[in-house]
């Protein structure tokens, strides 16, 4: 079993879940302007615990 990395997590983890989001992760282009990072969930979709 090989160990973990970062790149690896992210390919194989957080970027299909982005995909599935809707987001384009292929998109490398820097966003300007200010930038707030947030989870989103559907409506009725779980609640913060």
């Amino acid at each position: 079993m090989s160990t973990p990395t970062e790149a690896k997590t992210r390919k194989e983890l957080i970027d299909p879940a982005l995909k599935k989001a809707g987001w384009d992760v292929g998109n490398v282009e820097l966003p300007t302007g200010v930038s707030d990072y947030a989870l989103y969930r559907p409506k009725g979709q779980g609640k913060r615990q």
